[in-house]
C-alpha cells in the first residue's frame, strides 16, 4: 500500500471516509455476510458490549466491475450474497488484484443505498492466499459469537442491578427515562426526552446527556439525538 503502515492508512480512512477516529480501539469484527446485512448499520456499531467500527468478511468473488472511480464486487460466502463497493484507488488495494472465482478478504462497513438496500463499503480488499485463512476466519466468527453470547448472559444476570453509582438526582432521572424507553432499537429521541422532564431546562438536559455519555452509561444510536443505556 505504497509503503504505508496500517496505522497510516487507517488515519487516511478517518479523514477521507468519516470513519470514527477510535476505530482501531473499537476493533475489527469477523462476520459472515447474512448476519452482517441483517442488522442495521446503527445496531452494528455496538457488538455486544464492545464497539465495532470495522468488519471483515472472507468470501468468493463472483464478479468484478469498475469505472474510473469505483469498484463493485459481487461476493458470496456460506450464508449469503452481497455487493461490495469502494473507491478505486491504489492506496486501498495491493498490487495483486483479486480474481473472479477466488476468495478475497475485505474490511469495511455496512452502508445503505438511496433505496435503503444494504451494501458493504470497502476500506481494504486483498486476495486470500490459502484455505487456512478461510478456515481461520470461520473460527474467528464462531469465537466472536461465543463472546457475544457470554456478554448477553452477563447482561441478563445484571439486568436487575440498581442505577449506576455516582449520579445525582437529575442524572438518575434522565438515566431512568432512557432505560424505560429502551425497547426501541433507536432508543429515545432528545426532544421527547426533554418533554418528560419539564423541571429541567433544555440546556440542563443536554449537559446531563453529555455527562452520561462521558461516563459510559448511555450511547447514541440512529443519530446524535437518539439515546440508549449501555
Amino acid at each position: 500500500m505504497s509503503g504505508k503502515t496500517w496505522s497510516e492508512v487507517a488515519a487516511s480512512y478517518d479523514a477521507t471516509f468519516d470513519m470514527p477516529v477510535d476505530a482501531l480501539r473499537w476493533g475489527i469484527r469477523p462476520m459472515m455476510i447474512a448476519p452482517l446485512l441483517r442488522e442495521s448499520p446503527e445496531s452494528l456499531k455496538k457488538f455486544g458490549t464492545t464497539r465495532a467500527a470495522i468488519f471483515r468478511i472472507v468470501a468468493v468473488v463472483k464478479s468484478i466491475s469498475k469505472d474510473s472511480t469505483t469498484i463493485s464486487v459481487e461476493l458470496e460466502d456460506e450464508t449469503a450474497k452481497t455487493t461490495a463497493r469502494g473507491p478505486l484507488h491504489h492506496d486501498f488495494y495491493p498490487p495483486m488484484e483479486v480474481q473472479v472465482g477466488k476468495y478475497a478478504a475485505l474490511h469495511g462497513v455496512v452502508k445503505k443505498t438511496e433505496a435503503g438496500e444494504p451494501y458493504f463499503f470497502i476500506y481494504t480488499m486483498r486476495p486470500v492466499t490459502s484455505y487456512g485463512e478461510c478456515f481461520n476466519h470461520l473460527l474467528e466468527v464462531v469465537a466472536s459469537l461465543a463472546d457475544l453470547k457470554r456478554e448477553k448472559a452477563e447482561w441478563v444476570a445484571d439486568i436487575d442491578e440498581p442505577i449506576p453509582q455516582g449520579l445525582d438526582s437529575d442524572q438518575t432521572q434522565i438515566y431512568e427515562i432512557i432505560k424505560d424507553a429502551d425497547e426501541d432499537d433507536w432508543g429515545i429521541e432528545r426532544s421527547i426526552l426533554k418533554e418528560q422532564v419539564p423541571s429541567l431546562s433544555s440546556s440542563q438536559v443536554d449537559t446531563i446527556l453529555d455527562i452520561l455519555i462521558g461516563k459510559g452509561h448511555i450511547y447514541t444510536t440512529h443519530t446524535d439525538d437518539h439515546f440508549k443505556v449501555v
